[in-house]
């Protein structure tokens, strides 16, 4: 199973204005271009994000020269699930176990108990998790701590 890049680079957009928050306070604007540059996403594809998100209330956004986004609550307030649903749409692995769909089969599939244990499993592992969670990278170290991305691989 695949996510889009929407997803994948959503998440990145919004763990980096989640350390710029634990680092410079909640005030603090950043710009596209900045978060674009550091993630090595392309700046008409992260507005694309920006407006998608919208319906969650997770962006502040400020007009003008020196204008940008910052968070509207700190990172942990902000549940995974709710990022991916809203970037992604529906995260059911198939569409008999989203709940949208009926299946005629699904009474005798063998594989439904399957489909409806990973969607049960994905969406419990999303739900666990917050922005604040994402934060860390695997080693254990507070994403705060590293500098942006392309600034990593230029070392």
């Amino acid at each position: 199973m695949r996510y889009s890049t929407r997803t994948r680079y959503g998440i990145r957009f919004l763990s980096y204005l989640g350390r710029v928050y634990k680092l410079k306070g909640p005030s603090q604007i950043t710009q596209l271009g900045e978060v674009a540059h550091a993630e090595d996403i392309s700046l008409k594809y992260l507005e694309q994000i920006v407006r998608k998100l919208r319906p969650l209330k997770i962006l502040d956004s400020v007009r003008g020269v020196k204008g940008g986004y910052r968070l509207t609550a700190a990172p942990s307030e902000f549940r995974v699930d709710e990022i991916f649903e809203c970037l992604e749409g529906n995260i059911s692995p198939v569409l008999c176990v989203a709940g949208s769909f009926i299946c005629p089969r699904i009474e005798n599939c063998s594989a439904y108990n399957l489909w409806k244990g990973l969607d049960e499993s994905i969406r419990s592992h999303l739900k666990s998790l917050t922005l604040a969670d994402i934060m860390l990278l695997p080693k254990g170290i507070a994403a705060v701590e590293m500098p942006p991305m392309r600034a990593t691989a230029e070392i």
